[in-house]
């Protein structure tokens, strides 16, 4: 409502004045520069919290959301459903069938290798009964992975390619080269366009020349195929696959937790903002009392009672991934920042 001359002013519409001051002002900074976000917001608003920049300030070890970024940049923490993290240290056969020499090996990824002294292939085709064929259910798509190529002997050389597959006909999506002595990093997201059978790919944040790749000829199934292959000149090559992630309407829901703070008095009520984007739904959530009690249903913006007061400071964020997917976003329900401006009995 309206404050004029002469009104009372209620305490919520104060706190509320408040909170829509601290939107304009992180907002501004976002805008700015996303990576002074703590040092400048944290000298002009003494009691305010704030994270940016990926992993900054989220407590890694309890959040069940992604923290290892979409692409090199590591700025974002994500939601998607995982079809394989590659870190149990075997391969798991109900998702994998492999060709040549492919191991997972402790330290979490899938090993492809090339050791011979002439032309070698290997490769993994995710076909299993627990794999994903991204061809099931009439709606868009889209798979994100992480790929390292290393080959470290002087004189080889290697290419690694990610493909659409059913098995015998493969159709390429991106195909990078590294040469000698080298090692190359490569974040991958694909996104399928369903009823056009195409596929748009995405190389480090980046969409690739040649997006999209039709992919109409490989029938039946769409599964996801990694091969690797050597020059074959007397050096051992790898190709190392850390995970893969996918949208595909399983309605995955996954959290993310601040780091705590330690509030310099009784916090009593609290106001949540996060800097989103991608597909997908949020739900906010604080505690006080250092995650003992969490106050649930509070809506980004709006000044709430926080039902256990204290010092310990939590911001909670579930992010859950869509039943449909679209071909118009390109991106996981994910969080690029976020801030929570608290009070208690005294200013």
């Amino acid at each position: 409502m309206t404050i004029k001359t002469g009104d009372t002013i209620e305490v919520t519409q104060v706190l509320q004045a408040i909170a829509d001051s601290f939107r304009v002002a992180i907002t501004n900074l976002w805008e700015l520069d996303e990576n002074t976000l703590d040092t400048v917001a944290s000298t002009d608003y003494k009691k305010t919290y704030f994270g940016t920049n990926g992993t900054d300030n989220i407590d890694e070890a309890t959040s069940t959301a992604f923290t290892d970024g979409l692409d090199a940049a590591n700025d974002v923490v994500y939601c998607a459903t995982t079809i394989d993290e590659c870190a149990d240290s075997s391969l798991n056969t109900d998702i994998w069938t492999a060709a040549g020499t492919v191991t997972e090996p402790a330290g979490g990824y899938i090993r492809l290798t090339m050791d011979t002294d002439v032309e070698a292939t290997s490769s993994i085709i995710a076909d299993g009964s627990s794999a994903l064929n991204h061809i099931t259910g009439d709606w868009d798509k889209c798979f994100y992975t992480k790929i390292v190529s290393t080959t470290p002997g002087a004189g080889a050389a290697m290419d690694t390619t990610v493909q659409i597959s059913n098995g015998s006909t493969h159709v390429t999506l991106y195909t990078f080269a590294t040469a000698e002595a080298d090692t190359d990093t490569a974040f991958i997201k694909v996104l399928i366009d369903d009823s056009a059978s195409e596929a748009y790919v995405y190389v480090n944040g980046t969409v690739t020349v040649g997006s999209p790749v039709d992919i109409s000829s490989v029938t039946t199934n769409w599964y996801f195929r990694l091969t690797a292959t050597s020059d074959g000149n007397n050096a051992t090559c790898y190709s190392d696959l850390y995970y893969l992630r996918a949208i595909y309407g399983a309605e995955t829901s996954l959290i993310m937790y601040t780091d705590e703070h330690t509030a310099s008095v009784t916090t009593r009520e609290a106001v949540m903002f996060a800097k989103t984007s991608g597909i997908g739904t949020y739900a906010y959530a604080c505690s006080a009392n250092s995650g003992s009690n969490y106050t649930d249903t509070f809506t980004e913006g709006t000044f709430k009672v926080i039902a256990n007061t204290g010092t310990g400071i939590i911001g909670r964020i579930t992010m859950t991934e869509p039943a449909t997917g679209s071909i118009t976003s390109v991106d996981p329900p994910y969080v690029k920042a976020w801030g929570i401006q608290y009070h208690g009995s005294e200013y």
